[in-house]
């Protein structure tokens, strides 16, 4: 057996170990993909979800989780701590207030019950979303919310805004909705619509209508 078809390990950054053939590998292709033995349902061995305008559309890189809009990042609350680490291990003074913020909420408002939060990468503010359909909604919507900032300061307010691309929040192997199925539906719609989705559950399906998507 010559070393082209001598399976090799590839781990990708969740930590997913898949067997593959080597001439399956980028580095060493030899034609065809009938020899791979599985492949990693990963994003990084996935194609690139893009927009009409060939935008990729990616977890952001700096936390390897998350949807980042301007300095905005939202993800799911299990994974914000773990962010607030990588966070902080850039930019200090940030990740420190998101690290206060966080501390803030827990003492003086225990009792608020969130599935999703918002970091600001500039000021180090902590949004937590409601977001009461995260798990069943395709697009699903923020609810209720509670910012908290570094020095005490809290807003409070609620919000029927939609988001889109849930997939982005989280890692491959949350166990709540089939993100592998969030994937893709982005996959399908997001080259077709005319600009940006829209934030209003009535915009985003007249874009889909006239995408021939409803």
């Amino acid at each position: 057996m010559s070393w082209l078809h001598d399976p090799m390990d590839v781990r990708c950054e969740c930590g997913h170990s898949r067997r593959r053939h080597a001439h399956d590998l980028p580095w060493a292709r030899s034609g065809g993909s009938h020899c791979l033995l599985e492949l990693c349902p990963c994003e990084e061995f996935l194609p690139p979800v893009r927009t009409a305008k060939g935008t990729i559309i990616r977890r952001w890189r700096g936390t390897g989780v998350g949807k980042r809009v301007g300095s905005h990042l939202y993800l799911h609350g299990g994974h914000a701590l773990e962010a607030i680490a990588k966070i902080k291990a850039r930019d200090p003074d940030v990740g420190l207030r998101m690290e206060l913020a966080l501390a803030h909420r827990i003492k003086e408002f225990p009792a608020f019950r969130f599935r999703c939060v918002r970091l600001d990468l500039e000021w180090g503010y902590v949004r937590f979303d409601q977001a009461p359909d995260f798990d069943t909604a395709r697009e699903p919507r923020v609810g209720w919310w509670l910012e908290v900032r570094h020095d005490g300061y809290v807003r409070k307010g609620e919000s029927d805004a939609i988001w889109h691309h849930k997939w982005l929040w989280v890692k491959d192997g949350y166990p709540g909705f089939d993100v592998a199925a969030s994937r893709a539906w982005s996959a399908r719609y997001a080259p077709l619509i005319a600009g940006a989705p829209l934030g209003t559950r009535k915009g985003f399906e007249a874009q889909l209508e006239a995408a021939g998507l409803a």
